[in-house]
């Protein structure tokens, strides 16, 4: 007898075109893979991207893709005007649908997701990566409270941000509260090709590597300006558009920058080779609570490679385990490269010996067998 199929709608975005692209987004694209996997779930996965045909070659025939780029809505901003056009929008490429179960993410996924579910009356799962508080516009933080606090399950990145997310939303007393790292599926980094970094960047020594946003939360004007009085003869691999960032006062003939956009391969595999990442972040807003939360941490880890971060209780796992150094001041970034480069060896069998738990896969496992 065959089992039932499964009606799974899984919404995911901001209120923003393109801001945020699933296919860049572990915390996400990593689940929806999973549910994907099993042939008795039929899923509708609502996008706010442009089209892409990128997602063919991820994803079993079981899985559709629809996405919301109309024009006519997105040219009205990012505030009010934009919620009461999506929302509606929404609402009638719905009207039709028959869904058993919802899951949302992002701001916007969230919301829609949230209200789709208590149209048909079923479960709705949020996978929740940021805090509303963050958001400018009263309307979205506002909704945005509202359908993560109806959440049958919510799904965080890190525990630390449980008590934090609790103290903004109300909560239902059925939600049930489950942790997931923002970290890829180890399918991913099985096989890692072997390119030759130092040929392709032409440089003559070893190097770390920066992999995240380039933006002032991540503290790149201090980590560039720091390395300027590192001893060591290491370079430093910048990845992501230069901007402001690229000038005469923050250059060095060590610093070397990747403006184009890596495929996953090549970014696993220059970040393996990398003697550490830094992640130094600014201590601002709710970043303190960023924990497993942090896709340049836990990608570095999963493949084997050290990090240097900032000195956060939710982070402290880390320095526990002996998988990399915190610091408090850009200072002791310099000390810290100089320490992970003496002692690489030790720390990378640190890493191989603990990452097991911080997998997606070990948390993917308790929270499927329970939903």
């Amino acid at each position: 007898m065959e089992n039932k199929k499964k009606r799974i709608a899984f919404v995911f975005g901001r209120p923003n075109l393109n801001e945020a692209k699933l296919q860049f987004m572990p915390f996400a694209f990593g689940p929806l893979r999973k549910l994907a996997l099993n042939t008795n779930n039929e899923i509708d996965v609502y996008l706010t991207q442009n089209y892409t045909s990128f997602y063919k070659d991820y994803f079993p025939e079981n899985v559709n893709f629809i996405f919301l780029d109309n024009s006519l809505i997105w040219r009205n901003g990012s505030g009010k005007k934009l919620y009461y056009l999506l929302n509606p929008f929404f609402y009638l490429i719905t009207f039709w649908k028959k869904y058993d179960e919802v899951w949302g993410c992002g701001q916007a996924g969230i919301i829609l997701g949230g209200k789709l579910s208590q149209k048909l009356g079923v479960k709705f799962i949020c996978l929740n990566d940021e805090f509303p508080s963050i958001s400018v516009s009263p309307i979205w933080k506002q909704n945005d409270i509202k359908y993560t606090g109806l959440a049958d399950e919510l799904i965080i990145p890190d525990e630390v941000r449980i008590p934090v997310l609790k103290e903004q939303v109300q909560f239902s007393a059925k939600t049930r509260f489950w942790v997931l790292p923002n970290i890829p599926l180890e399918k991913d980094v099985e096989h890692i090709p072997n390119i030759s970094w130092q040929e392709r960047l032409n440089i003559t020594n070893k190097y770390m590597v920066y992999a995240g946003g380039i933006s002032e939360e991540n503290n790149i004007e201090l980590m560039l300006a720091a390395f300027h009085y590192a001893k060591t003869n290491i370079y430093l691999i910048v990845i992501g558009k230069a901007g402001k960032y690229k000038n005469r006062y923050l250059n060095h003939h060590r610093i070397i920058w990747i403006e184009e956009r890596l495929n996953d391969d090549e970014l696993h595999s220059l970040i393996q080779q990398a003697v550490c990442s830094i992640c130094y972040y600014n201590d601002f807003s709710d970043l303190e609570y960023v924990g497993k939360s942090s896709g340049k941490i836990m990608r570095s880890l999963l493949v084997g490679t050290p990090v240097i971060t900032t000195n956060f209780n939710s982070l402290k796992f880390i320095e526990d385990e002996g998988m990399g150094l915190l610091v408090t001041t850009p200072v002791e970034l310099t000390s810290a490269i100089e320490n992970i480069e003496a002692k690489l060896t030790i720390f990378k069998d640190n890493i191989q010996k603990v990452i097991h738990q911080y997998t997606f896969e070990q948390y993917w496992n308790k929270i499927i067998s329970s939903l």
